[in-house]
This record gives structure tokens, C-alpha cells and sequence, in this order.
């Protein structure tokens, strides 16, 4: 078990670390796309949230999935079992993986069709994204804040308890 979390956290530390670098490398790439043409300079956000959909993009391509299925398998597969096995850990039990898995394997069963559930999902993720516009926000930041800034939050929390 042990050896098996410290796969996924060295995973998820690479992730981040890629996310460093390649933001880094692609930021002046990021300013000719969004600076000058669109009459003002990219902010970081615009990077990191561009960056993000590309990748997801080039993933969805690689697994032959769709966008959504990719967002959706994750933001609401990966992330909250990642966020489970580190509860697990500090609890010392193996309930609430399990427990996240078999709910995600129910909703399979019961929707059966993977891509009408993602699709169904993403849009609602969206509405609730959008829904922050009244409060000053906008679509991309906060898809930043609340798809990126909050998981990473919370997991650093939970990495902080279990370590």
C-alpha cells in the first residue's frame, strides 16, 4: 500500500512539475496567441487554463475519447480518488476508495453509456462555471480556481496530514 502511494504522489509531483516547465516553455507562444491579436496581454491564468484544455485535448486524442470524457473521468474520477486514497491513509482504513470506486462503477452501470453521462456532466460543470459571472469572475477564471486552485488545495491539505 505504501509503495502504491508513493507511485501516486511521484506521479502527481511529475504532473506538477511538467505543468512548471511547459507553462514556462510555452508562455511566449501563449503571448502571440493571446496578446497582441486580441488587444491585450494573456494573463497567467489564460495560460494555465489554454494550457490545461490543450493537454486534455492531446489525452482525449491518445485514449480516443472525447474532451468531456476526458474532463469528467479527471475532475470527477482521478482527482476525488487521489483525494479518497490520502483519507484512507490518514484514517488508516481502505473504506472510502473502495467505497468512490464502486460508486463510479455503479454510475457506469447505470447509465451504461459513458459519453451521454460525461457529455450530461460537463454541462452542468459548465452552468455551475458560468454561474460565477454574476460575482465579477468569468468562464476561465473560474474554471482555474475552482477545477485547479481548489484540488490542489485540498490535496496538498491531505498530503500535509498523511505525511
Amino acid at each position: 500500500m505504501t509503495l502504491f502511494l508513493y507511485i501516486l504522489l511521484g506521479l502527481f509531483g511529475l504532473f506538477l512539475l511538467f505543468l512548471i516547465l511547459l507553462q514556462w516553455m510555452v508562455s511566449e507562444a501563449m503571448n502571440n496567441r493571446f496578446g497582441k491579436s486580441a488587444g491585450h496581454r494573456a494573463t497567467i491564468v489564460h495560460r494555465i487554463f489554454f494550457w490545461v484544455v490543450r493537454e486534455l485535448i492531446a489525452l482525449a486524442k491518445y485514449l480516443n475519447l472525447s474532451y468531456n470524457e476526458v474532463n469528467i473521468l479527471v475532475f470527477y474520477v482521478v482527482i476525488p480518488f487521489m483525494w479518497c486514497t490520502l483519507l484512507d491513509m490518514y484514517w488508516e482504513i481502505h473504506y472510502l476508495k473502495i467505497g468512490y470506486a464502486l460508486l463510479c462503477l455503479a454510475m457506469l452501470l447505470i447509465y451504461r453509456n459513458f459519453k451521454t453521462l460525461s457529455d450530461t456532466i460537463y454541462k452542468k460543470s459548465v452552468y455551475f462555471l458560468l454561474y460565477f459571472d454574476r460575482f465579477g469572475s468569468n468562464y476561465i477564471l473560474s474554471s482555474v480556481l475552482i477545477c485547479l486552485g481548489v484540488p490542489l488545495v485540498v490535496f496538498g491539505v491531505l498530503v500535509k496530514l498523511v505525511f
